[in-house]
């Protein structure tokens, strides 16, 4: 698989991802909310934040980071096997 390929199909996923999120935030009102809640516990642990030390910050900071980017890996991960296990079921089914 080449790495243009390779790198339009990510491309791709992602805004499959990212379009699904906006379709789910418009359909579902308890998501909207908890969004909301997140923002607020967010901005809450923001004030708490300014008591810590540089060094704490820093760890904080890294792992809300690391955090980030394993979550975002298994989405994809997620993502991808469910359009495997997709293509296996059509095959399976003889529609492809």
């Amino acid at each position: 698989m080449s790495d243009n390929f390779k790198t339009g199909f990510e491309e791709y996923l992602i805004s499959r991802i990212q379009d699904g999120i906006e379709q789910y935030r418009e359909d579902n009102a308890s998501y909207r909310e908890m969004k909301q809640l997140n923002r607020a516990l967010y901005l809450s642990i923001e004030e708490l934040a300014e008591s810590l030390s540089e060094n704490d910050k820093k760890q904080f900071s890294d792992f809300f980071d690391s955090e980030f980017i394993v979550k975002a890996e298994e989405e994809m991960i997620i993502y991808n096997r469910g359009i495997r296990d997709c293509v296996n079921i059509l095959k399976a089914l003889g529609v492809l």
